[in-house]
C-alpha cells in the first residue's frame, strides 16, 4: 500500500484520515481551522445539497459547490455501478468547467485531445484506501508518474495541483470527486480540503437518496401499467417534497441515526442530541392542530418519557411555531410563568426549531432545554438546524406512509367491492347465455324444422319458386345458429381459467391442418410451414386461435389460381412473433380498425361466407395470454396475420 510520506511533496500534498469522532466536541475541533462565516456558508450548501432529491439537479449542485469551495478550475464526478465499491465499475457522470455542468455517464478510461479526464491510478488509490489524495504539484508527484495523466501534463504544463476526494456513506465509497488547477501549485491548501471533508458526508447521503428516489420512481411507474388505482398512490408520492436529510455538521450523529427509520428514528435522534449537546432535556413534536403539539419522543433527563399532547399557548413553543425558531439563554420561566413544565424541569435555557415541510408549512417542533445557559449558542444554533432537517424529513416519510397504507386500505377494499360486482357480473352472463342456448334455439329448430316439412311433404304444390324461398329461410337459420354458437363461445372465453403449458406449435398446426386435410389436396394449396418455437400458453385455446387463422387462409384463397399459405415466426425484441401469411383476396387496410370486431366482415357473404366472429375470438385469446394480435394486406394481394404469446404473463 502507498504511504502517505509517498503521497506528499514538498509538504505540501496529504491523506485525509475519515475516521469520525466519537463525540460533537471531537468534530468541533477538527473543524478549528474553519472560521465561523466558512462553518455558515458550509452549513447553507449542505442544507443545499441536502434539499436536493432529484439526482441531475443534485449533480450539478454538488459541481458548483465543489468547484467553488475548492477555488479548482475543473471538476470531475465519478460515480460506481454497484454500492459495493471494491467490486464497482467507476463513471464519470458529472463535468465542471467554466462554460457549466455537463451531466453525462462516461468511461473513466474515456479519452479526449489525446488525454484522459482523470488520472486513473490516484482514483484507483482512492477506491482502495477511501483516502483523500492532494497533489499540489501533480508533475512532482512521483508515486503516480506512470499515471498517463501525469505524463501529458509533465509535457505541457510546469504545475498543476490536483485533488481526488471519495464521498464514504457507512463505510462504501459513494461517488469520487476530482478537482484540478491548471495554473499555479498548491492550490488546494489544508483548510479548503478540511472544508471539502466536513461537505463530504451529507453529499454521500444524498446521492444515496436521490439515486434510491430514482429507483423507487421507475418501479412506481412500471406498478402504474398494471393496476390503474395505483396511480392515486404515485400522485401522493409526488407529494412527498423532502428527504431523509443527515447532518453534515456532526458526523458521528448521522451515523448513530442512519441506520434507524421510522417511530425509533425520533426516540435516538433527541437522545443522542442530547448527550451530544450535553443538555438535560431534548423533544420533538408533531404539529396536531394550530396550538397543540405531540411529542413524538422526550428525552428527561436520563429517561424518556411516554408521549403526550400539550398546548403550546403561553409556552416557549408558541414563539418557535410563530418565528420559526426560538431562543432564551437564561430564565426562561420568568418569560413564561405559566408554562408549569418549565418550573418542574428548573428549565434556565431554551432553543427550538420549527419544523417545516417544502410548502413552509409548520409539521412540528425540535427543542433543547437545559439547567443552565447554553454555550456558544450561536454555534449550536447551526448543529440544531441540521438536526431539525433530519427530523423534518423523516416526520414527512411518516405523514407519507400513514397516507400511503391509508391508500392501500382504501385500495384493497375497493378491489373487494369490485370483485363481489364482477362475480355477480359473471352470474348474470352465464344466466343470459343459458337464455340464448336455450330459448333462441328452439325457435329456430321449429322454423328449420316445419320448412323442411314443408319442402318434404308440399314439394309439388309449392314449385321451384316457393321451394327457393323455403331454402332461403333454412339456410338463415343455420346461419343465426352458428352466431349464437359464435357468440357463445366469445362470451365463455372470459370465464374460462387459463391452463398455461409448454406447448409444441408445429405439433398442434399439424393436428389443425389435418382437419382441413381433403381441402388443401382438392385445391392444391401450397403449404410452407417453419420450424415454430414452442410456446407456453392454453392448448385449447391456442388451437382454436391457429384453426381460425388457417380457415381464414384457406378461405380468402379460394378465388386464387395458386394458392399459397406460409406459416412462420419472427424473433422480437422480448418475444417470438408468429404469423400466417396467404395470397388471396387480402383487404382495405384503411378498414383494419374493424378487422377484429364482432360481426365485422371485409368481404361481401355471397364473395366468402362467414360469421364475422372468428378474428375476434382469436383477438379475445390472445389477449387473455397476454399478446397482442395484428394484421397487414392489400386487396387482391394476400394478408399476413401476426400475433404474439409471452412466456411469462399471468392472468388467469
Amino acid at each position: 500500500m502507498l504511504a502517505k510520506q509517498d503521497i506528499a511533496e514538498n509538504s505540501r500534498d496529504f491523506s485525509i484520515d475519515r475516521t469520525v469522532e466519537p463525540s460533537l466536541q471531537g468534530l468541533i475541533s477538527n473543524l478549528s481551522n474553519i472560521a465561523v462565516l466558512d462553518l455558515e456558508n458550509l452549513l447553507r450548501a449542505s442544507q443545499a445539497i441536502a434539499s436536493e432529491i432529484d439526482l441531475h439537479p443534485l449533480l450539478v449542485k454538488l459541481m458548483d459547490i465543489w468547484v467553488e469551495i475548492a477555488g479548482a478550475q475543473t471538476g470531475y464526478l465519478l460515480l460506481s455501478n454497484i454500492d459495493n465499491s471494491l467490486d464497482a465499475q467507476w463513471q464519470i457522470e458529472a463535468i465542471k468547467t467554466i462554460e457549466g455542468v455537463l451531466v453525462q455517464s462516461m468511461p473513466m478510461d474515456a479519452i479526449v485531445e489525446n488525454r484522459a479526464y482523470v488520472p486513473i491510478s490516484v482514483v484507483n488509490y482512492v477506491v482502495r484506501t477511501q483516502e483523500t489524495v492532494v497533489l499540489n504539484n501533480a508533475i512532482q508527484a512521483e508515486s503516480f508518474l506512470d499515471d498517463p495523466w501525469i505524463k501529458k501534463w509533465m509535457k505541457q504544463c510546469e504545475s498543476k495541483s490536483l485533488i481526488c476526494m471519495p464521498l464514504l456513506n457507512q463505510g462504501n465509497i459513494t461517488a469520487i470527486i476530482v478537482l484540478e488547477n491548471n495554473h499555479i501549485a498548491n492550490a488546494f491548501p489544508p483548510q479548503r480540503v478540511e472544508m471539502l471533508d466536513f461537505l463530504s458526508s451529507q453529499a454521500a447521503i444524498s446521492l444515496v437518496k436521490s439515486r434510491l428516489i430514482q429507483r423507487q420512481s421507475e418501479i412506481n411507474r412500471a406498478l402504474q401499467a398494471e393496476i390503474a388505482d395505483r396511480q392515486l398512490a404515485k400522485e401522493e408520492r409526488d407529494r412527498l417534497t423532502a428527504i431523509l436529510q443527515v447532518s453534515t455538521i456532526l458526523r458521528d450523529i448521522t451515523e448513530a441515526t442512519a441506520a434507524v427509520t421510522g417511530e425509533d428514528f425520533f426516540p435516538a435522534l433527541v437522545k443522542h442530541m442530547a448527550e451530544a449537546l450535553n443538555v438535560k432535556y431534548a423533544s420533538v413534536s408533531e404539529l396536531v392542530d394550530d396550538c397543540r403539539f405531540r411529542t413524538l419522543a422526550f428525552w428527561y433527563d436520563g429517561d424518556f418519557l411516554a408521549p403526550m399532547t400539550y398546548f403550546s399557548l403561553n409556552t416557549p413553543c408558541e414563539l418557535t411555531l410563530k418565528n420559526g425558531e426560538f431562543f432564551c439563554n437564561g430564565s426562561v420561566q420568568q418569560f413564561f410563568p405559566e408554562d408549569r413544565d418549565l418550573v418542574a424541569m428548573q428549565a434556565d435555557s431554551y432553543m427550538g426549531i420549527s419544523l417545516e415541510d417544502s410548502h413552509g408549512n409548520a409539521i412540528g417542533n425540535l427543542c433543547i432545554l437545559d439547567t443552565k445557559p447554553l454555550p456558544d449558542p450561536d454555534q449550536i444554533k447551526n448543529i440544531l438546524k441540521v438536526f431539525a432537517t433530519r427530523a423534518t424529513a423523516e416526520l414527512e416519510r411518516k405523514a407519507v406512509n400513514e397516507s400511503l397504507f391509508q391508500l392501500n386500505q382504501s385500495l384493497e377494499a375497493r378491489v373487494k367491492q369490485r370483485t363481489v360486482q364482477l362475480e355477480a357480473a359473471n352470474k348474470e352472463l352465464e344466466s343470459f347465455c343459458y337464455s340464448v342456448s336455450h330459448d333462441l334455439r328452439a325457435p329456430l329448430r321449429a322454423i328449420d324444422g316445419f320448412s323442411r316439412i314443408l319442402q318434404e311433404d308440399y314439394q309439388n304444390v309449392l314449385g321451384s319458386e316457393g321451394n327457393r324461398y323455403l331454402n332461403i329461410v333454412r339456410d338463415n337459420a343455420k346461419r343465426m345458429g352458428e352466431l349464437i354458437d359464435d357468440l357463445l363461445n366469445l362470451s365463455r372465453l372470459s370465464r374460462k381459467t387459463l391452463s398455461r403449458r409448454a406447448i409444441a406449435v408445429n405439433s398442434l398446426i399439424k393436428k389443425v391442418l389435418a382437419d382441413f386435410e381433403a381441402i388443401i389436396q382438392e385445391r392444391s394449396i401450397e403449404l410452407v410451414i417453419a420450424d415454430l418455437p414452442d410456446c407456453e400458453a392454453d392448448f385449447s385455446l391456442l388451437t382454436q386461435v391457429w384453426t381460425n387463422l388457417i380457415s381464414n387462409a384457406i378461405k380468402y384463397t379460394g378465388k386464387t389460381e395458386r394458392a399459397r399459405i406460409e406459416i412462420g415466426y419472427q424473433v422480437g425484441t422480448d418475444c417470438v412473433v408468429y404469423f400466417i401469411r396467404d395470397n388471396g383476396a387480402g383487404f382495405d387496410m384503411q378498414y383494419a380498425d374493424k378487422l377484429f370486431g364482432v360481426f365485422q366482415r371485409m368481404h361481401l357473404e355471397q364473395d366468402f361466407e362467414g360469421t364475422g366472429i372468428g378474428l375476434a375470438i382469436a383477438q379475445r385469446i390472445i389477449q387473455r395470454h397476454g399478446g397482442s394480435i395484428w394484421a397487414e394486406a392489400a386487396i387482391a394481394k394476400g394478408a399476413s396475420f401476426y400475433f404474439t404469446i409471452p412466456d411469462r404473463y399471468i392472468n388467469q
